[in-house]
C-alpha cells in the first residue's frame, strides 16, 4: 500500500493549446500515468472519458489530433459503432482549429453515429463552417443540423447550397437568424432544387426581399419532398408571396408553410388565396402579422370553404375587425360553418370585437369539427360573451377556447363560461384571466367541469374500442388469434371457419340487427349514437384494417368522425413547427 502511494507518475501533464476567448483552461489529469498494464487500461479508460467529454462540451482546447484518432480507433476496436447521437453547443466560439477536429469525428459517421449537431449562437463563419460543410458531404449520419443565429452571410451560403445539392442524409435543417440576403437565398434553394432528402427547413429571420422569394418559389416548383418549411420575417412582400403562391398551385408535396411577418400586401393576399383554394396537399399553414385585413381574410376563408386539407390555420395580428369592420369576423364565420377540416383557428390579437364575435358563435353552433379557438386580445366584451357561452352549451366538438386578455369581460362574463360548461359536455381546455372577485370559486366551478369532460370523453373513446374488439370476433367468424376466413372466401366457407354456436349455429349466420343489439348493450353509459356504433361496425369488417396495424387515434377519427387529443403535447397540431418558433422569440 505505501509502494502504491509512494509511486510516481513519469510523464508530465500535458499543456493545452493557446488558449482563445471561451476556452477551458483545465489541465488533463489523464496524462499522469504509472507503470504496468492495470495502469495503462486505467489511464487509457480515462484519455478516452475525457477526450468524449471536450468533445460533447466544445473543449476543443483540451485535445489534439492524437485524442481524436486514438479515441476513434479505440471506438473501432470495440465494435465499431460508438453512439454519441447528439452534440449541442451554444454561446461557444468555434475556431478553425476546433472545426477540423469536429470534421475529423463527423466524417468517421460510421463510428460516431452522430444523428444531431447543434451550433446556436457559435459564431461558426468562414473556414471553420467551410470544414464543417465538406465533412458533411462524406456524412451518414447527421440528420439533424442546426445553424440558427450564427451571422452566417452570404458567402458561406454557397457553401450550404452545395452540401444539400449533395447530401442524401440530412432531414432536418435550421439556418435561422442569420444574415442571408437574395444572394444567399438564391444559393441556398438551388441547392435544394433537386435535394431528396431534406423534410423540414427553418430560414426565417433572415433578409431575402422579394428576390429570394421569386428563388424560393422556383425551388417548391422542382423539389419533391420537402414538406416543412418556415420563411417568416423575411421581407418577402407582395412580388416574393406571388411567387411562392404560383409554386404552391403545382407543389404536391409541401405540408406546413410559414410566412409571418412578410408584409403580403394585397396583391400577395389574393393570389396566396387563390392558391389555397387550389392546393389540395398543405395542412398547416401560417400567415400571422401580415396585415392582410378583413378584405384579404375574406379572399382565404372563400378559398378554403371547400378545402379538404388546411387543419391549422393561424391568423394572428392581422388586423381583422379594424374600426369596426364585420366583413372579415363575417367571412370567418362562414368558414366555420362550412368548412369540416379544419380544426385549430388562432385569431389572437384581432381586433374582432363583439360584431365578429356573434357571427363566430352562431357558427359554432352548426360546426362539429373545430376543436380548438383562439380568441385571445380580440375586444371582446360582455355581449360577444354571452353569445359564445350560448353555443358553448350546444357544441360538441370544441376542445380548447382561449378568452384571455380579453379586458372587459368582467365578473358577469366569466361567471357565464362557467354556467355554460355546466351543461357542455367537450370543451377540455379553458384559458381565461380570472382577474375577478372570487377568482378562486370561478376557477373551482371550471376546473370541475373540464375535468368532468376530460373523464367522459376517454370513457366515449375506450368504449368504441372496446366495440371494436367484440365486433372483430363477431363479424370475421372467430378471434383474431384463431386465425380468420380468407376474404376471397364464400359465405358457406366463412361460415364453416366461424366458431360454433349451439344445434351446428355460427356467428356469421345471426342477422345483423342481433350484432347491433350486442353492440348497443356494450355502450352501458349510452355515449355512443346509433350511427356511431354502425360505423364501427363497418370499420371492423373493412379489409385494409384487418390487415395493418391501426392507430387509436386514425380508427376514433374515422368511426367517430373526429379524435380530439388536446390534452396530448401535440394535440394543436402544430408538427413542431410553431413550437421552434416560439422558441427563439422567447431567446
Amino acid at each position: 500500500m505505501v509502494g502504491l502511494l509512494n509511486r510516481t507518475f513519469s510523464s508530465p501533464i500535458k499543456s493545452p493549446r493557446t488558449k482563445s476567448p471561451g476556452s477551458y483552461e483545465r489541465a488533463k489529469s489523464y496524462e499522469r500515468h504509472v507503470t504496468g498494464e492495470g495502469d495503462k487500461v486505467v489511464q487509457q479508460f480515462m484519455r478516452e472519458t475525457a477526450t468524449t467529454r471536450a468533445i460533447q462540451t466544445g473543449n476543443y482546447l483540451q485535445i489534439d489530433d492524437r485524442d481524436v484518432d486514438d479515441l476513434l480507433k479505440a471506438w473501432q476496436s470495440k465494435g465499431g459503432t460508438h453512439t454519441i447521437s447528439e452534440l449541442n453547443y451554444e454561446d461557444h466560439r468555434f475556431g478553425l482549429d476546433d472545426a477540423k477536429l469536429l470534421a475529423k469525428i463527423i466524417k468517421a459517421s460510421a463510428i460516431t453515429n452522430i444523428r444531431i449537431l447543434r451550433f446556436l449562437k457559435t459564431n461558426l463563419q468562414g473556414e471553420a463552417l467551410k470544414t464543417i460543410l465538406k465533412a458533411l458531404r462524406s456524412s451518414t449520419t447527421v440528420t439533424h443540423l442546426d445553424l440558427s443565429d450564427n451571422s452566417i452571410g452570404d458567402k458561406e451560403a454557397k457553401y450550404i447550397g452545395k452540401l444539400l445539392a449533395q447530401n442524401t442524409v440530412i432531414q432536418y435543417l435550421d439556418l435561422s437568424g442569420n444574415l442571408f440576403s437574395a444572394s444567399g437565398a438564391k444559393d441556398i434553394a438551388k441547392g435544394l432544387e433537386n435535394n431528396t432528402a431534406l423534410r423540414r427547413l427553418f430560414i426565417q429571420g433572415n433578409n431575402f426581399l422579394a428576390k429570394g422569394g421569386v428563388a424560393f418559389g422556383k425551388m417548391l416548383e422542382k423539389n419533391k419532398t420537402l414538406q416543412h418549411i418556415d420563411l417568416g420575417f423575411n421581407r418577402l412582400g407582395s412580388e416574393g408571396i406571388t411567387a411562392l403562391a404560383k409554386a404552391l398551385k403545382r407543389n404536391r408535396c409541401l405540408e406546413s408553410f410559414g410566412l409571418d411577418l412578410n408584409e403580403m400586401g394585397f396583391e400577395g393576399t389574393l393570389m396566396f388565396a387563390e392558391a389555397m383554394r387550389l392546393n389540395r396537399v398543405l395542412t398547416h399553414v401560417y400567415v400571422p402579422r401580415n396585415n392582410v385585413g378583413d378584405k384579404g381574410v375574406t379572399w382565404l376563408a372563400a378559398a378554403l370553404q371547400n378545402n379538404s386539407t388546411v387543419r391549422y390555420l393561424d391568423l394572428e395580428g392581422n388586423s381583422i375587425g379594424t374600426r369596426g369592420n364585420t366583413e372579415g369576423g363575417e367571412a370567418l364565420a362562414a368558414l366555420i360553418r362550412t368548412n369540416t377540416t379544419i380544426r385549430v383557428l388562432n385569431l389572437t390579437a384581432n381586433p374582432i370585437g363583439d360584431e365578429g364575435s356573434l357571427a363566430i358563435a352562431d357558427a359554432l353552433r352548426d360546426n362539429t369539427t373545430l376543436e380548438k379557438l383562439i380568441l385571445t386580445n380580440c375586444n371582446i366584451t360582455l355581449r360577444g360573451i354571452e353569445a359564445l357561452s350560448s353555443s358553448l352549451k350546444n357544441n360538441k366538438s370544441l376542445q380548447y377556447l382561449s378568452l384571455a386578455e380579453n379586458m372587459h369581460l368582467g365578473t358577469e362574463g366569466h361567471w357565464l363560461i362557467a354556467d355554460a360548461l355546466r351543461e357542455n359536455l367537450a370543451l377540455k381546455g379553458l384559458q381565461l384571466d380570472y382577474n375577478v372577485d372570487d377568482w378562486q370559486r370561478l376557477y373551482n366551478s371550471i376546473q370541475t367541469s373540464l375535468t368532468r369532460n376530460h373523464m367522459h370523453q376517454r370513457t366515449k373513446y375506450s368504449t368504441a374500442c372496446h366495440i371494436l374488439i367484440i365486433a372483430r370476433v363477431l363479424l370475421n367468424g372467430r378471434p383474431l388469434s384463431y386465425g380468420r376466413p380468407s376474404w376471397s372466401s364464400t359465405r358457406t366457407e366463412r361460415a364453416r371457419a366461424s366458431v360454433r354456436l349451439h344445434r351446428s349455429r355460427n356467428l356469421a349466420d345471426l342477422p345483423f340487427e342481433v350484432y347491433e343489439a350486442i353492440f348497443r348493450a356494450l355502450d352501458t353509459d349510452d355515449l355512443l349514437t346509433l350511427a356511431e356504433v354502425r360505423h364501427i361496425a363497418h370499420f371492423a369488417t373493412r379489409k385494409e384494417t384487418l390487415k395493418d396495424q391501426v392507430q387509436r387515434g386514425t380508427f376514433l377519427e374515422i368511426t367517430l368522425g373526429s379524435y380530439f387529443a388536446t390534452h396530448e403535447p401535440e394535440a394543436d397540431g402544430s408538427d413542431g413547427l410553431r413550437k421552434r418558433l416560439g422558441n427563439r422569440r422567447s431567446r
